[in-house]
């Protein structure tokens, strides 16, 4: 395999775990089954966010609650918001994925269901995350993965062409901030994402 290919490879082999938000197992909304709408409506509105997972004691993913069951199974129908449970609108047919499944399937996942929020789970259904707007989350981890997958190329290209090895530390001074980037917690190519797109979690971005 010639190397030049690696972080091609490595891009498309990017893993759902691989979110920020999943490796930090960063903190998230949810509710349980019996929780009145109302509640949930609520901080729905106080936190800006479109939908929350349905959990039991052991936190099994029951359902999610999202907007449209607000609008489509209460509003519509002049239901009471406070007699109202999430058991009563809450949509249990869940896509759902593990923190293994690499991120070009879990677009298509997405694309394929028309969803834009992703429940992470373990073996035993147990919920491990909930991704809020997943797909443009993963759209920037992709993004960063073909950026620098690119400046690798373009530095072993230059190389092979020129036949000047100072081309290289291009690729050795990307690698080497890719490395350190845990510890320094900054990316400058995540800082340039995290610019362009202000509407998805921050990443790498020093804090």
């Amino acid at each position: 395999m010639r190397l030049n290919y690696i972080p091609i490879i490595i891009g498309l082999m990017s893993t759902v775990g691989s979110i920020k938000k999943v490796k930090l197992n960063s903190l998230f909304k949810y509710f349980g089954p019996d929780s009145t709408v109302s509640e949930i409506a609520d901080l729905m509105d106080l936190e800006d966010i479109g939908a929350v997972p349905i959990l039991d004691d052991s936190f099994l993913l029951l359902g999610i609650v999202s907007e449209r069951d607000i609008v489509r199974k209460l509003v519509k129908n002049g239901r009471d918001s406070d007699l109202v449970t999430a058991k009563d609108i809450m949509t249990k047919y869940i896509i759902t994925v593990k923190k293994e499944t690499t991120l070009v399937e879990a677009v298509k996942l997405m694309k394929d269901n028309n969803i834009r929020h992703l429940p992470i789970v373990d073996g035993d259904k147990k919920l491990i995350n909930f991704i809020m707007n997943a797909q443009k989350n993963i759209l920037k981890v992709r993004s960063h993965d073909a950026i620098v997958g690119l400046l690798y190329l373009i530095s072993v290209g230059l190389t092979l062409y020129t036949s000047n090895l100072d081309f290289l530390w291009i690729a050795v001074g990307v690698g080497g901030l890719q490395i350190i980037s845990p510890i320094t917690k900054f990316c400058p190519v995540y800082f340039i994402l995290n610019k362009l797109m202000p509407d998805t979690d921050p990443i790498q971005n020093g804090k």
